[in-house]
């Protein structure tokens, strides 16, 4: 729904659910993968600390389209 866009509530739940997976036993890290033209999604990911790794190469396949590179964004376990 477009009227709830840039309300923060992906962050929040990204946020959310980060957090609660760190906390689990064997849970080092957390991983992003993301187009670099969803520049919403990059900002999420950035604002919950997840920081730029690399490009990953061809790295998904759409349906019936060509592979796209993708960026990975990563969260390290701080314990």
């Amino acid at each position: 729904d477009y009227n709830q866009a840039n309300k923060g509530y992906t962050t929040i739940a990204v946020e959310t659910i980060s957090k609660w997976a760190l906390q689990l036993p064997n849970i080092n890290t957390l991983r992003i993968l993301v187009h670099k033209t969803n520049i919403g999604s990059i900002r999420v990911a950035e604002k919950c600390g997840y920081l730029w790794k690399e490009t990953l190469k061809k790295s998904f396949t759409p349906p019936n389209e060509k592979p796209l590179d993708m960026e990975l964004y990563v969260l390290e376990n701080e314990r």
